[in-house]
This record gives C-alpha cells, structure tokens and sequence, in this order.
C-alpha cells in the first residue's frame, strides 16, 4: 500500500496541472489492477 500512495505523490508532484495528473493516476491505477488481476486468474 505505501508503494502506491509514494507513486500517486510522485505523479502529483512532477505533474504541471491536475488534469495530467488526474490521466497519468488514471492510467497508473488501471495498469497496476490489471497486473493484478492477471495474477489471480493466472492459473
């Protein structure tokens, strides 16, 4: 858990306005769910 909320600080942070952060988040969180989810299903 610390691993992501140290990565959403880091995008806000290098970030110039809240709407490249809200889409680099957005497309951070959806690729790490899909790593995850690939990791259940993986039989």
């Amino acid at each position: 858990m610390k691993n992501i909320i140290s990565k959403l600080y880091e995008i806000i942070k290098n970030t110039k306005d809240f709407i490249e952060a809200e889409e680099s988040i957005q497309s951070y969180m959806y690729n790490l769910f899909s790593d995850l989810l690939g990791e259940v299903f993986h039989i």
